[in-house]
């Protein structure tokens, strides 16, 4: 049996849902992820990410009930061109989690800064002269300032990274709903986080407080405003797996289908996506 598959799923719970994604594209929409104890100072955060999973067919049955029971599969050579990555699954006593908390604790002292004091002590010994002191205190502040500014880069490479970390399990939130004792490592989960440069331009923030995720308002909000400006995109050829939820909606999805690629594929191009969508019920119970 294989343990993960050549696809990446993304789930939703409305047929309605799943019809937008074929005709617009998959957007990105912020997520209350909790952290647990893998991060001291951040338990909760709400990031911006757009979800999915390598999990076989015949394996979805409990992914399905959190997430919905329909799904758009895209091949994982789009995924890869698209920047998704797998997340990095750990727990609050492996060694991962240390270094995560001695970098976000420490980052500051990653780089020696140098003290002026003992430096100028220093030069007055080998015999510099006062204003030949001040030109190389000069050196010394631009040297640190430089090192201050590869600490807020580093800074912002960690807080990214961070966004694709995830704990072996724990609480897990989707479209509101709470799920305690959830396995995550069980999920396989692949993600697509949009750049902080990106958020920045369109005056948004990449992190956000619980309350902007349980307030229906503000979490609207701010996707609406992330969907104004980035998507997910693919062409019919990127897709492998359409699955319904019920087999007497195969033949309505299949008109959307026409409808949404109809004009822009071939014949042929249209017959192979239609043979590629499947129900939920026939995975059940066939595979």
């Amino acid at each position: 049996m294989k343990l993960s598959s050549n696809t990446l799923f993304h789930f939703t719970r409305e047929k309605d849902f799943l019809v937008s994604i074929l005709r617009n594209g998959i957007f990105i929409r912020y997520s209350l992820e909790t952290y647990g104890k893998i991060l001291k100072s951040k338990s909760e955060l709400v990031l911006p990410m757009s979800c999915f999973c390598d999990i076989p067919l015949s394996q979805i049955s409990e992914h399905r009930k959190k997430y919905g029971s329909y799904s758009i599969g895209l091949s994982k050579e789009w995924g890869l061109k698209n920047g998704l990555s797998p997340v990095l699954y750990t727990h609050a006593k492996s060694e991962t989690a240390k270094v995560l908390n001695t970098l976000s604790a420490n980052l500051e002292n990653i780089f020696d800064i140098e003290n002026s004091e003992e430096n100028q002590k220093l030069l007055k010994e080998y015999g510099y002269k006062d204003e030949e002191i001040d030109l190389v205190n000069s050196g010394q502040y631009l040297a640190s300032k430089q090192v201050r500014e590869k600490n807020e880069e580093l800074s912002k490479q960690l807080g990214h990274f961070l966004k694709y970390v995830k704990p072996y399990s724990g609480t897990g939130y989707s479209n509101g709903n709470e799920f305690r004792q959830v396995k995550f490592y069980d999920e396989r989960e692949w993600r697509y986080v949009p750049p902080k440069e990106l958020l920045q331009k369109i005056e948004i923030k990449d992190i956000y407080k619980r309350e902007f995720y349980t307030d229906e308002v503000k979490r609207r909000y701010i996707n609406m405003r992330l969907a104004k400006h980035k998507k997910l995109t693919f062409k019919p050829k990127d897709i492998k797996f359409i699955v319904v939820e019920k087999e007497d909606e195969i033949p309505p999805m299949i008109e959307k289908l026409r409808e949404i690629f109809g004009q822009n594929s071939s014949y042929n191009d249209l017959m192979i996506l239609n043979s590629r969508i499947i129900s939920l019920e026939q995975i059940i119970e066939d595979l």
